[in-house]
Formats: structure tokens, sequence, C-alpha cells
């Protein structure tokens, strides 16, 4: 199997790590658009992170 992974580094003054898992753990095609409305067209999970993020796949589609 194939992948890719994907590494962000930004300063995000004032957001713990447990807000980010939060966010990544309870994502869904509506907050996924909220976060860019113009360029996120469509996202859903193929791999669920229930119990974490190893292994959790999501297929997401952007301008």
């Amino acid at each position: 199997m194939e992948y890719v992974e994907v590494v962000v580094d930004h300063d995000l003054e004032g957001v713990t790590p447990e807000m980010i898992d939060w966010w990544w753990y309870n994502l869904d095609p509506e907050r996924y658009k909220l976060w860019h409305p113009k360029d996120h067209k469509s996202f859903r999970w193929e791999a669920h992170p229930r119990f974490g993020h190893e292994q959790a796949i999501h297929v997401a589609e952007e301008d």
C-alpha cells in the first residue's frame, strides 16, 4: 500500500494538543468545509481514528 505523510508546522498560539486531538477526532464533512468553504470540497473517513490517530485514514478533495 502506498501512502503519503503530511506534516504542517504552524505556531498556534493558545491552542493545546488536546484541542488539536478534539478537532481531528471530531472532523466531519461539514466541519471540514467550514475550515475553508471555498477550497474544501469533500471529506470522508476511510478508517476513523476510533482508538487514536495511528492508522486513521481520511480522504479529502480540495481545489
